[in-house]
């Protein structure tokens, strides 16, 4: 019974292709969250080369943030929908929860704080 049920969750394990989706989502997560990244690194680098006084993750840049957010996951969940056939609002909301998990992880790591998470989760998620 058990060899039977293990042999058939493979089976339609390889029919889905499961490696190749969530190789597709972590890129698509890795993708969003590297726009937002980008961008925003480019915004404050050109506000302190002005001189400007800016919170950098306080509510100067809240709306900035928030935009390039919606913007990420925009452009990460429209390419990973388009390799897939069928059901796309499942492949953009999985790319978002990929990309959180991405971001998590780095500002976690390298700030020390993972600042604004719920502006974020619903960016990747518009």
């Amino acid at each position: 019974m058990r060899k039977g049920l293990v042999d058939r969750v493979v089976k339609r394990a390889m029919e889905q292709d499961l490696g190749g989706l969530f190789g597709e989502y972590m890129a698509g997560g890795f993708l969003a969250f590297g726009f937002v990244l980008l961008t925003r690194e480019a915004f404050i680098t050109y506000f302190t080369w002005t001189g400007a006084v800016i919170e950098v993750f306080g509510r100067d840049l809240l709306g900035l943030s928030t935009i390039l957010h919606v913007a990420g996951g925009f452009l990460a969940g429209h390419l990973v929908s388009r390799r897939r056939e069928g059901d796309v609002f499942r492949a953009g909301v999985t790319t978002a929860l990929f990309a959180y998990m991405v971001e998590f992880i780095f500002d976690n790591l390298f700030t020390g704080a993972f600042i604004n998470g719920i502006w974020v989760v619903s960016g990747y998620l518009v």
